[in-house]
């Protein structure tokens, strides 16, 4: 009824219903308030799939319990099992009806099957409230009826229940997600999960990446003697760690700015703008030129106060900042591509 009616009917139904009420308790219990934070109003549909999810699985509970019941009754107690019917039914015609209900099983457990000498001997008459002397005188076999219920309850109620609770679980979940994704917002958040977080790819071809074939050497050999710079910039460096460096460099500069790491973009263009003369830039020899970097020597480039600015690549404080000769080769052919003669590279193998 709760499918005709697209389950407009289902809200009665489930005040009938003993999961409706005990949901309805945990409204008194002591987290109540944080339960009633993920209240969200249920659609008719859903409502009507949740009503009938709840409906198999309460269905398939008492089954259980019905089948638990029968065989504690079994082992407890002396039945005696007896059939009788209003209609005109031979015993042979009664055993070929329990024959066909029993096909199910009658290859694992045949012994479960009814044989037509128990269908006859169990046939009760009420007729005078009197019991037939041959039931009386067989009553050990008729307990062998309970094998065929005990089939019959775990074939056609718990195993039947148990397939449309899951039939119907499954519709549900489906119900569920629909809903879901019809949620403002929802299949936005999902079309961003579903994208790649780093794109390879430029939108337009940068200029200075071109390799040339012919490389002119932009090394710059320094001897152990006191350089005077304008200016010495340290990316992604620390004051302190420039200043330790220039122990072992023997550079000296005018200023000291740091720049990269978590300067902004505005920051390193302000200081871009105001260098002039001759300038010192350390870098980690380790790391491989970023575009970040890159973008930074253009605006130096752009400088036309800047005459001059050598790249020192350091290495690691272990080493003594000495850097490899494969570091080396790398940051040239990077400093190559931007064509330009302001940019060198200090080479600290001697």
């Amino acid at each position: 009824l709760s499918m005709i009616t697209h389950g407009k009917m289902s809200n009665f139904f489930t005040l009938l219903f003993p999961l409706h009420w005990i949901e309805k308790l945990l409204n008194y219990i002591s987290f109540r308030k944080k339960l009633s934070n993920f209240k969200i109003p249920f659609s008719l549909e859903l409502s009507k799939w949740l009503f009938i999810e709840r409906l198999q699985l309460f269905s398939l509970i008492f089954s259980i319990g019905l089948f638990i019941s029968l065989i504690v009754m079994v082992v407890a107690t002396d039945i005696a099992f007896g059939w009788s019917s209003t209609l005109q039914i031979s015993s042979e015609s009664f055993h070929t009806a329990l024959s066909y209900i029993a096909i199910a099983w009658a290859k694992i457990v045949p012994s479960a099957i009814p044989s037509l000498e128990l269908v006859d001997i169990s046939h009760y008459f009420r007729l005078g409230e009197k019991l037939d002397n041959s039931m009386i005188h067989n009553a050990d076999k008729l307990g062998a009826w309970w094998k065929f219920l005990a089939m019959s309850t775990l074939f056609y109620a718990i195993g039947l229940r148990f397939g449309f609770w899951l039939f119907t679980k499954k519709l549900l979940h489906n119900q569920i997600e629909k809903e879901f994704l019809a949620v403002d917002g929802v299949k936005k958040i999902l079309r961003e999960f579903n994208k790649p977080f780093i794109s390879t790819q430029a939108p337009q071809p940068e200029k200075h990446l071109n390799i040339v074939e012919s490389i002119k050497e932009k090394i710059i050999h320094k001897e152990k003697e006191k350089d005077k710079y304008t200016a010495l910039l340290g990316w992604n460096y620390s004051s302190d760690d420039m200043k330790l460096a220039n122990d072992t460099t023997a550079i000296t500069a005018k200023d000291i700015f740091v720049v990269g790491g978590t300067n902004s973009f505005t920051q390193d263009k302000d200081i871009a703008k105001r260098l002039s003369g001759k300038v010192a830039l350390y870098i980690k020899s380790w790391e491989p030129p970023i575009m970040d970097f890159v973008d930074f020597l253009e605006m130096l480039i752009d400088n036309r106060d800047i005459e001059k600015v050598e790249i020192y690549p350091l290495g690691t404080v272990g080493k003594y900042y000495k850097n490899s000769p494969r570091d080396i080769f790398i940051w040239k052919r990077k400093i190559d591509t931007l064509q330009s003669d302001k940019i060198g590279v200090i080479n600290n193998e001697q």
